[in-house]
């Protein structure tokens, strides 16, 4: 089982409405909200980069509810 965005957020302290658009493709992190997730998930930057840094990947739980 995967880390949940309600988690990440409070992990991270970035908004989960942050995590929820961007891992919905609708917005970029700003590197430092991009750093905080990461690390909040043991993760590296680069874990999250695809092709072009401008496409950012989340490996995160589907959630339904905001």
């Amino acid at each position: 089982m995967g880390i949940t965005q309600i988690e990440v957020a409070a992990r991270s302290g970035v908004h989960r409405n942050t995590i929820y658009r961007a891992e919905a493709g609708l917005t970029v992190p700003t590197i430092l909200q991009l750093w905080k997730i990461a690390q909040a998930m043991d993760a590296k930057i680069e874990d999250f980069l695809q092709d072009s840094p401008s496409k950012v990947r989340f490996a995160l739980e589907s959630e339904k509810a905001l």
